[in-house]
């Protein structure tokens, strides 16, 4: 699956400038002790290792130079007088310069670049000259190294011709650092080719078009290894390059710093990696050399999600205002009285109130790619441990969901995908044996239906074994041993507490734990989680979320002379269902017959009401009173079916979400409040909360302090 990485440089960008703020406020201020020093070194690296992901080679080998002056501090080979801290504050000017040049498709004077340059190598080069003798005196008089050991390790030496792929800079591999990696190998002499190099007006800086002659006097006498350790150097970018090793007596002419490979300028430092070089000795004009970055419009700022957040609740508070003055317009109309301009000003302002509403909701908008890019890792790792071969196939990463959904949709997403691999995907010889490829496929795709965003997990492994499920359901006394269950009533039952088919405990399942977990963490997001399994053929997991926790599509319902909101998500239908149809059982027990199934109801008044503890009484004063039939609302959650009785329905439109745990406590059955068209405060209705809350009340569950009685 391959990245477009462009949409991320304006963030590279950002960011980049505010880790120089940081770099900038550290060396203002630096005591030179190693908390200040590895501040100031992870933001160089960050901005190094950014600029080379993207492309901006010049910007990478700069502050490589930066990175490495500050790397010498870390292992007190440099100490950081007045002098190096002034020569590190220019630096944080010019890479500012630079990355500012980069976001206004500007150029920097390259003598400026050179010069600053010039003098970071030459302390870099002092440091290499300082280590070396002192490394030499430790051997001289300390190590006693014996002249044969020395002369057996300094024969032997290496030649590696290396030319990159046109595009290696495009897969974010530089050659800067496989130099690094060979100097820690031995002593290196490096020979640019610039043969390749091609006229100005067909120069791209994206491509690379330098090869290197690389002479090495490796340190050691394992033949063998040091081959290995060559070649290890170069694997990740086999396939990207012409590679030639060979083993060779000659002497090393001489040896240099690895170069700072600078693909779209700073040739001077490709050639020599010193500062005794300049760009005269190519006979190439630098400023002809540096072509401009691609120009990348930065028209983001990066907001605390509590500014937003207080945002959306005035853009709230607008729209509340918004359907007072509609409910009094209406008014206006009931007295006789006209006014098309008042009209028609009320109309524009719902139509601004509710551009606005999106254009808030839309900020807090991010590509769920932030979530999804984590799991190639995953299935990779989870493939090694488990001796399984499985491919991912990411579809819809460009998908936006609210940031505080994506935040809590991780950890579900990640569950579902291990339980895929661990129970679904089987090992190579037995997919092979069914006639299917070693190698499974399991798809994860994101898409929008309706305000939602759907993720679907589906994996062509196994399948749910029915069999066992049920077997395991009648154990744990969930079911009856001759009771007939359907299908996608077992299936569901994968989602009960402390409910596993796994033969053993593995480092990914087989604890009971995790599946619950996964339906109650989407479920408090307003979600549903879903699965659909064919023997033999694999399984869909279907994850359904709110595009945002702001705003919610709901559906007004009264009872008695209370007002709530149902989410539309939680609706299956809405029924009359006459009084002979229900039958009782207990004081709150009392089922609705329905297509041939029954479903408990719940009544809402008495559920919330902790002053009337009569349920019978209630529901008994409903069946006896004058109408023929109840108006029922059927919702359903992890698989359960529950009717809520109620008066009757009002209008459906969006509401704004307000939490009650912000300046109350959490109540189970209840996910917030909001406030209606008439200043009336409405409170919003959980499902899952509803189901548990009930059964809590007719002792299914034990007894648990968070179900408090609210009214």
């Amino acid at each position: 699956m391959s990245i477009d990485l462009s949409q991320f440089v304006g963030e590279f960008l950002q960011e980049s400038l505010e880790g120089l703020d940081t770099m900038e406020s550290n060396l203002l201020d630096f005591t030179g002790d190693a908390e200040s020093i590895d501040s100031v070194f992870r933001a160089a690296h960050s901005i190094k290792g950014g600029a080379s992901t993207f492309g901006f080679s010049d910007i990478a080998g700069f502050t490589h130079g930066v990175e490495t002056i500050l790397d010498h501090m870390r292992s007190d080979c440099q100490f950081a007088n007045a002098d190096i801290v002034n020569l590190l504050l220019e630096s944080v000017d010019m890479l500012r310069s630079m990355l500012q040049a980069t976001q206004d498709d500007d150029d920097v004077n390259p003598d400026n670049i050179l010069a600053i340059d010039k003098r970071i190598q030459q302390v870099i080069k002092h440091n290499a000259i300082s280590q070396s003798t002192h490394y030499e005196s430790v051997e001289e008089t300390d190590l006693k190294v014996q002249p044969s050991q020395t002369e057996a390790a300094a024969d032997d030496f290496w030649l590696i011709e290396f030319k990159p792929a046109l595009e290696i800079l495009k897969t974010g591999n530089e050659p800067i650092y496989i130099f690094e990696a060979l100097a820690e190998l031995g002593e290196l002499d490096v020979e640019p080719n610039l043969d390749d190099l091609p006229d100005m007006d067909e120069y791209e800086a994206e491509n690379l078009y330098i090869s290197w002659a690389i002479k090495l006097k490796a340190r050691g006498d394992d033949h063998d290894k040091i081959r290995a350790g060559i070649e290890e150097v170069f694997e990740w970018v086999e396939e990207l390059c012409e590679l030639n090793i060979t083993a060779a007596n000659a002497p090393v002419s001489k040896v240099v710093d690895p170069p700072l490979l600078q693909s779209a300028g700073l040739l001077a430092n490709v050639v020599e990696g010193s500062s005794d070089c300049d760009f005269q000795s190519l006979n190439i004009d630098p400023a002809k050399i540096i072509k401009k970055a691609t120009a990348v419009e930065v028209s983001s700022v990066r907001v605390d999600t509590e500014k937003l957040d207080e945002l959306m609740n005035r853009v709230g508070e607008l729209v509340v205002t918004q359907a007072m003055l509609a409910q009094a317009l209406d008014g206006f109309h009931k007295a006789g009285h006209q006014d098309q301009g008042l009209e028609q000003g009320i109309l524009q302002l719902e139509g601004n109130t509710r551009d606005l509403q999106e254009g808030v909701m839309r900020m807090r908008m991010l590509p769920i790619s932030f979530v999804f890019n984590r799991f190639p890792r995953l299935v990779h790792d989870a493939c090694s441990n488990l001796g399984k071969k499985a491919t991912l196939d990411i579809n819809g990463a460009h998908t936006e969901i609210d940031k505080t959904v994506m935040e809590k949709i991780g950890d579900p997403l990640t569950h579902l995908i291990r339980n895929a691999l661990d129970h679904g995907i089987e090992l190579p010889q037995d997919r092979i044996a069914c006639g299917k490829a070693e190698e499974g496929v399991i798809a994860l795709n994101a898409y929008h239906q309706n305000g939602f965003v759907v993720i679907d997990i589906i994996d062509d492994g196994m399948g749910l074994n029915l069999e066992k499920i049920k077997e395991k359901a009648i154990a744990k006394q969930l079911i009856l041993k001759d009771q007939t269950v359907k299908d996608e009533d077992l299936q569901a039952l994968i989602f009960k507490a402390g409910f596993s088919t796994a033969q053993q405990v593995s480092e990914l399942s087989g604890r009971g734990v995790g599946m619950d977990v996964v339906q109650r963490n989407i479920e408090s997001l307003g979600g549903q989680v879903s699965v659909v399994s064919h023997a033999g053929q694999g399984c869909l997991f279907s994850v359904k979320v709110p595009l945002t926790l702001a705003i919610i599509e709901g559906q007004l319902i009264h009872v008695n002379e209370d007002v709530y909101v149902l989410p539309l998500v939680s609706i299956s239908e809405t029924v009359y269902i006459k009084k002979s149809e229900i039958r009782s059982l207990g004081a709150y027990s009392h089922f609705m017959s329905y297509r041939a199934e029954y479903i408990h109801l719940i009544d809402l008044e008495t559920l919330f009401d902790s002053q009337r503890r009569q349920g019978a009484q209630e529901i008994d004063s409903m069946l006896g009173d004058e109408r023929d039939a109840l108006l029922i609302i059927i919702t359903e959650s992890g698989g359960k079916k529950v009717g809520l009785v109620i008066d009757h329905l009002a209008g459906q439109q969006q509401f704004v979400v307000k939490p009650l745990e912000k300046n109350f406590r959490k109540v189970h059955g209840l996910v917030g409040g909001t406030i209606l068209g008439d200043g009336s405060v409405a409170l919003i209705l959980d499902t899952a909360g509803l189901i548990a809350r009930d059964e809590y009340r007719n002792n299914v569950i034990p007894i648990h302090t968070e179900f408090v009685d609210a009214k």
